[in-house]
C-alpha cells in the first residue's frame, strides 16, 4: 500500500528543541505540523528529504488543537500538495501509513490499522492506530488507502507499544479556516480555544469576539541561552545562516566546501567545533601519527575519530566570558572550515588519507 504513495511532500521540522515532522498542504508555501513542535518560536528550520534547508516562520499556532501552520522561505511550486480525505472517513481496521522522521533519523513510514476511528483522549477525540509511532513522527501526515491524508499524527502513549494517534481532519479545518480569516500574513497569530478566530494581539487577556481566556503564555517565545547565542555567533561569523545551521539541542551541522562542520556543547563547559576531513589511509599510519602529534595546526587539534581524521577546537566556556580572549576566540573559530578545507588536500598527498563522501557545499547566506 505505502509503497504507491507520493511522500515528497513530508518535511523534518527543526528547533533548537530538537526535530518533528510536517508536510506540504497548499501553495505556495504553505506546511502544517504540531504545535508543541515548535511551540515558543517565530522561525524555524525545514529540512528536505535530501537534507536541502530553508527558514520558515510560524504563522498560525492552535495550542488546544496541538497544530501548527508555517510558511517556508522556498519555492514549492513544483510540489504537489497533499490531500486531505473527507471527514469521519475512517472505519475500524482501515489500513493507514504513517511517514516522518521518527528519532530524528531518516524519513521513513511505518504501516497499522485503525484501533479506534474516536478514541477519548482528555477532552477530546484522537484516531488511535497500531503503526509504531515515535518522537520525530509528531506533525506528520497519516495516510488513508488512498494516499490521502486522514490525520495529523500527534503522539503516543509513554511505556505502550503499537499505540499511536492522529488529530482527525475535523480538527484540522478549524485551522485552516482560522488561517483563511488571517490578513496579513507576516506576524504570528494565535487561535482561540473559544471561537477558534486567529488572534495577534498578545496583550489581550481575553479574545475580544468571544470572551474566552487568552492562556498568558499564548504569545511566549522562548529566550535564548547564553550558550546558543554564542553559537550562533560563531556560525554567522563564518557567513552561515545560524537557523539554516540548526541541529537542535544546542548543535549545529553545515557543510562547507563540501566537508560537514560540526559545532556543539559538551557537558554544558564546552564548545567543539569540529571537521570530518580525512579517512585514515589504508597502510603506513605511523608517518600521520607523529605529524598529528607534532601539532602543526594550532590552535586547532587533529585527532581519530573511529575512521575519520578530524580537525577540532575545544573552548571551555569560560575562556569565551574573558573579553581579553573572546574576540580571538570566536574568530579562529570561525576559521576552522576555511583550514579544514585547506588540509584535506595536504593529508591525501602527504600521507596518503583517502577523501570522504564529500555533499555539494550549501554554505548560506547570513541573516537578513
Amino acid at each position: 500500500m505505502g509503497n504507491q504513495m507520493d511522500y515528497t511532500s513530508v518535511v523534518k521540522i527543526i528547533t533548537s528543541d530538537g526535530s518533528g515532522t510536517g508536510f506540504f498542504f497548499r501553495r505556495p508555501n504553505y506546511f502544517i505540523t504540531n504545535f508543541h513542535v515548535v511551540e515558543g518560536y517565530r522561525d524555524v528550520t525545514v529540512e528536505l528529504q535530501n537534507e536541502e534547508r530553508f527558514r520558515a516562520s510560524v504563522l498560525l499556532v492552535s495550542q488546544h488543537l496541538d497544530l501548527a501552520i508555517i510558511r517556508v522561505e522556498g519555492d514549492f511550486e513544483k510540489w504537489s500538495p497533499l490531500e486531505f480525505c473527507e471527514e469521519d472517513s475512517l472505519q475500524l481496521s482501515d489500513k493507514i501509513v504513517v511517514g516522518g522522521f521518527a528519532l530524528g533519523k531518516p524519513f521513513s513510514i511505518t504501516e497499522g490499522v485503525v484501533s479506534s476511528p474516536r478514541q477519548k483522549a482528555d477532552s477530546r477525540y484522537l484516531i488511535q492506530t497500531d503503526a509504531a509511532v515515535n518522537p520525530g513522527n509528531s506533525g506528520g501526515p497519516m495516510f488513508n488507502s488512498e494516499g490521502k491524508v486522514c490525520a495529523v499524527v500527534v503522539s503516543k502513549i509513554k511505556g505502550a507499544e503499537n499505540v499511536g494517534f492522529g488529530i482527525p481532519i475535523a480538527d484540522v479545518k478549524k485551522v485552516l479556516k482560522a488561517l483563511e480569516g488571517i490578513a496579513e500574513e507576516k506576524g504570528y497569530y494565535y487561535q482561540c480555544p473559544g471561537c477558534e478566530k486567529p488572534l495577534v494581539d498578545a496583550a489581550a487577556k481575553f479574545c475580544p469576539s468571544c470572551g474566552a481566556d487568552i492562556p498568558k503564555e499564548a504569545f511566549n517565545e522562548k529566550t535564548k541561552s547564553d550558550f546558543t547565542k554564542l553559537g550562533e555567533e560563531i556560525i554567522r561569523a563564518i557567513g552561515i545562516d545560524p537557523l539554516l545551521a540548526n541541529n537542535g539541542d544546542e548543535d549545529w551541522k553545515f557543510y562547507y566546501k563540501g566537508a560537514l562542520i560540526r559545532a556543539y556543547d559538551y557537558g554544558r563547559s564546552f564548545i567543539i567545533f569540529l571537521s570530518n576531513i580525512n579517512l585514515l589511509p589504508k597502510q603506513e599510519l605511523r608517518p600521520l601519527f607523529e605529524y598529528m602529534l607534532s601539532n602543526p595546526v594550532a590552535p586547532y587539534q587533529l585527532g581519530i575519530r573511529d575512521n575519520d581524521v578530524v580537525l577540532y577546537s575545544c573552548i571551555h566556556l569560560t575562556d569565551l566570558q574573558n573579553e581579553n580572549h573572546r574576540e580571538r576566540i570566536i574568530k579562529e573559530l570561525a576559521a576552522l572550515p576555511e583550514k579544514a578545507a585547506e588540509l584535506d588536500d595536504f593529508l591525501n598527498t602527504k600521507f596518503g588519507c583517502r577523501f570522504p563522501e564529500r555533499k555539494d557545499s550549501v554554505e548560506q547566506p547570513t541573516e537578513e
